[in-house]
């Protein structure tokens, strides 16, 4: 099981100490990783998408806003003529 008839340990026995810090990520750290990421990801465009929705709607609002400015202007303006 370590090796040939030489003495010599098996490879991946004797990389095991570097492997084992490099490799082996406890499940506490996978975990956090994995909410980050989930995190990152799936809240990170919800917010993109409601901001675009309230950007949206302010702009069409803002829109109404100056069409009716610009009729009011209009009909003061008529007013103001006769």
């Amino acid at each position: 099981p370590h090796g040939g008839g030489d003495g010599e340990p098996h490879a991946a026995t004797r990389r095991s100490p570097h492997l084992s810090q490099s490799l082996l990520i406890s499940p506490q750290e996978m975990e956090n990783r994995m909410r980050d990421t989930l995190q990152s990801i799936y809240f990170g465009k919800t917010k993109s998408v409601v901001n675009g929705l309230y950007q949206s709607g302010g702009a069409e609002a803002n829109k109404k806003k100056d069409m009716l400015a610009q009729a009011l202007m209009a009909e003061m303006g008529k007013r103001n003529a006769d």
